[in-house]
This record gives structure tokens, sequence and C-alpha cells, in this order.
């Protein structure tokens, strides 16, 4: 039982931890084209700024995330949602029980 909520935890804490890093990443992805797209501002017939303009937008419209059955944006923010969740969960319980 230990063995198996210690498991199921860890696995948990790895998706949230890699989908922040996938969420940062993404948001660092948008930054760096903004900037190199505003570097080619000075060559307006390049090819090269068409692509990255295009890959900008892109970028902004299908952001990049990974995502629960649910829909539920998965990232730290999703830890205090579950410590929530639990918690309710323990009130109800201890109120079925009346010891509350």
């Amino acid at each position: 039982m230990v063995f198996s909520l210690t498991y199921q935890m860890g696995i948990m804490m790895t998706a949230m931890v890699v989908a922040q890093n996938v969420r940062n990443e993404t948001r660092l992805l948008k930054i760096k084209l903004a900037r190199l797209y505003n570097n080619l501002a000075a060559y307006p017939n390049r090819p090269e700024r068409k692509k990255i303009r295009n890959f900008y937008r892109m970028a902004l419209k299908n952001p990049v995330e990974i995502n629960s059955v649910v829909e539920l944006g998965v990232g730290m923010a999703l830890l205090p949602t579950c410590v929530s969740v639990a918690v309710s969960y323990v009130i109800i319980m201890l109120q079925f029980n009346n010891t509350v």
C-alpha cells in the first residue's frame, strides 16, 4: 500500500515538473522568436522573416501543453488543486464518521 502510494506520487510529481518545464520552454521560444523577428526588421524582404513570423503566429495560436484527460493543464499549478481535493475528501470522510 505504501509503496503504491509512493510510486503514484512520484509519477505525478514527475509529470507536473515535466509539464511545467514544457510550459516554460514554450514561453522562452515565443520570446526568442519575437526577438529574432525584430532583429530581422532591418531586412523586410528576406524570406526568413516571413517564415519566422508564421512560426511565431503558430506558436501563439497552438501552444504546447500537456493536458490530462479532462483538459486540465498539467503543471505545478496542479499541486494546490490536488491538495485542496485531498483536504476536502478528508473533511467529508471525517464528517461521515461524526468526528467533526
